[in-house]
């Protein structure tokens, strides 16, 4: 024991080890900012391609009805959309959640934003847990630690409404101070950090099929499903020489990135070449692989160990021009003028730009009294439509971003329409933004006990809920970790393609009896029968990935909520009033074509199992 002490304890408590750690386990406030805008797009593309397909996924007129839903869920697994399931409902709910995270986006009311963002998410996804996917959970997950975390400290509006800036108005802004002064390290950034590693470890843990440890085949496997194989997938598929040193690589990657991204010595490259390597990793699932937003998701999560010094590099590349200062003048005692200047810096400006009200004895902007006028880098006074240019061509992201804007700003005609409009809106609305919405709040990014304290509580609830998941591990799960994982929403088992790949393809074909004893293809909206041939395409066939999760869940066990509601709905769609009596569906079959990847064991004809059977009306109900 004394000899344990000696070898491992006392290194890890020396200052410079204890230094060290904590420069691995900090988190750069420019990437928490990134990490805001990046999460926030998130779940502003996720309401987007959920919501066409809104009233079908969410509502009772669609495939799983409240009724049903009470019966398929578990009872911690909360959901404010199952409160009405009526369309104009769920639409409010969709256009709340997006104004919560557009808020988000700007870093308006950060942490509120983010709680609420959290809240909308985990409930929308409760409301319909059969479309969920690993994907789902860690965008959750990401929302939930972000409260945790001062995602507004850098880049937000809240940061440019500081208190301290009205204070103290020519004092420099915290972006232009020492690198230590954007690091930031506390017990939350030691969760989350290794929450986004448990993704890696615990996927490559549970791979213990033979393909990715024997045979090193599994690449091939995966990209040869074609319900989830894309072209470029199904073209790498014709080269396995190359897919085995792809599947070596994954292998090799996910078991040591958790510990090539903490390491405490050379901590910068050996980062940096990890992150290049699973940004590169997720980049060829997003091209191989169709996997729906997973990949999205986890390029918000990899950026939250984007370390300080590519930043520094980057305003290094950047430079600052020669010359005078960038100085923003707004009028004086004009409240709403100073704080959009001090938005304008804090988005678009750099952190050297002096933003102060116009002089007095300033005849040279004297004229410019009602507005405000930037001083560029060369000494020039520019207001109105030069102002703007400028402004927003001095940030990357404002030029990447926000080009189209800049582009029109170019045309002199609109972008003096879009000065006087400006005024104009701020004349009749300014002193209600004033004094309502842009409010001077204190920003504080110093941990707080408290919050640290519960941040280390979910941490130790996340690495037990990881644990556990390794089944040949035997452990179990006590009840307050249940509790605590199925209330926060904080479900995780990362097994894709675990242990092995599916080895077999899929699609499904329902098979729709009318009236008049017709067969159709009840999927679609003709009369054409049924198509039983394998499809060029096996993704389309589905419609989404939405759609093909939630029909490939149809074969397991445990579905039979899910069916009736799939079986009810399809009847509630085809048999419209309009419908002739002799074309109305009366019964529908769903069969899943499974076709196996290894050419020695496809069955001619495929392979059909039918899941379903479900009759519309009572008098073709099976009689016993």
């Amino acid at each position: 024991m004394i000899a344990l002490q000696a070898l491992v304890v006392q290194p890890l408590l020396h200052p410079l080890m204890l230094d060290r750690l904590r420069t691995a386990f900090s988190i750069d406030l420019r990437s928490l900012a990134l990490f805001r805008v990046c999460l926030a797009l998130m779940i502003l593309y996720d309401l987007l391609l959920r919501s066409f397909k809104i009233s079908v996924f969410y509502t009772d007129a669609g495939v799983l009805p409240r009724s049903l839903w009470l019966n398929s869920t578990h009872h911690f697994h909360w959901s404010l959309h199952s409160a009405s399931g009526l369309l104009w409902y769920q639409v409010l709910l969709f256009v709340l959640a997006a104004i919560f995270a557009v808020c988000l986006l700007v870093g308006y009311r950060t942490r509120v934003m983010t709680a609420l963002s959290w809240v909308m998410l985990q409930s929308l996804i409760n409301r319909n847990n059969y479309l969920s996917q690993g994907g789902d959970e860690l965008l959750v997950l990401l929302a939930f630690w972000g409260m945790f975390l001062p995602l507004n400290a850098r880049f937000s509006i809240d940061a440019a409404l500081s208190e301290s800036h009205r204070r103290q108005p020519l004092a420099q802004h915290p972006r232009a101070s020492a690198q230590d002064a954007n690091m930031y390290f506390s017990v939350a950034t030691v969760a989350v950090l290794l929450q986004v590693m448990y993704l890696y470890i615990f996927t490559a843990i549970l791979k213990t099929g033979d393909a990715w440890r024997v045979d090193f085949d599994a690449a091939w496997w995966a990209v040869s499903i074609k319900h989830y194989s894309t072209p470029i997938g199904l073209f790498i598929s014709q080269y396995p020489g190359f897919l085995k040193l792809a599947t070596m690589s994954v292998m090799v990657l996910e078991f040591v990135a958790l510990f090539t991204i903490f390491s405490p010595w050379y901590h910068v490259p050996l980062r940096l070449v990890t992150l290049a390597a699973l940004y590169l990793l997720h980049a060829s699932f997003l091209l191989m692989l169709y996997i729906g937003l997973f990949p999205l998701i986890d390029f918000t999560a990899l950026t939250l160990l984007i370390p300080g010094a590519l930043w520094v590099w980057l305003e290094r590349r950047r430079g600052t021009p020669p010359g005078e200062p960038v100085v923003l003048y707004h009028a004086q005692g004009a409240g709403l003028a100073r704080k959009l200047s001090l938005i304008a810096r804090e988005f678009f400006l750099p952190a050297s730009t002096r933003v102060e009200p116009i002089p007095a004895d300033a005849a040279a902007v004297a004229k410019h009294r009602r507005g405000w006028v930037v001083q560029n880098h060369d000494g020039a006074l520019l207001s109105g439509r030069q102002a703007l240019v400028y402004t927003l061509s001095r940030g990357r992201l404002a030029r990447v971003l926000l080009w189209p804007l800049r582009a029109l700003l170019a045309s002199a005609t609109f972008g003096k329409w879009l000065v006087l409009a400006g005024r104009r809106l701020l004349t009749s609305a300014g002193q209600g933004l004033d004094q309502r919405w842009l409010l001077w709040r204190e920003l504080s990014i110093t941990p707080r006990w408290h919050t640290q304290l519960l941040a280390g509580f979910f941490f130790y609830v996340v690495t037990y809920i990881n644990f556990t998941g390794v089944h040949f591990w035997g452990i179990s799960k006590p009840d307050h970790i249940q509790w605590a994982q199925k209330v926060a929403r904080l479900d995780q088992r990362w097994d894709m393609f675990a242990p092995y790949p599916l080895r077999l393809s899929m699609y499904p074909v329902v098979v729709g009896t009318l009236r008049d004893g017709r067969e159709i293809d009840a999927r679609a909206d003709t009369l054409q029968p049924p198509d039983w041939s394998e499809p060029d395409n096996m993704y389309s066939v589905y419609g989404g990935y939405r759609w093909r999760k939630y029909m490939n869940k149809m074969t397991g066990k445990n579905a039979n909520n899910q069916l009736k509601g799939y079986g009810a709905w399809l009847c509630r769609r085809w048999n419209h009033p309009e419908r002739p009596r002799n074309e109305q569906l009366a019964t529908a079959r769903v069969y899943f074509v499974r076709i196996h990847t290894d050419p020695a064991r496809r069955a001619d004809p495929p392979p059909r199992r039918m899941v379903w059977r479900h009759w519309c009306y009572a008098e073709f109900a099976p009689k016993n």
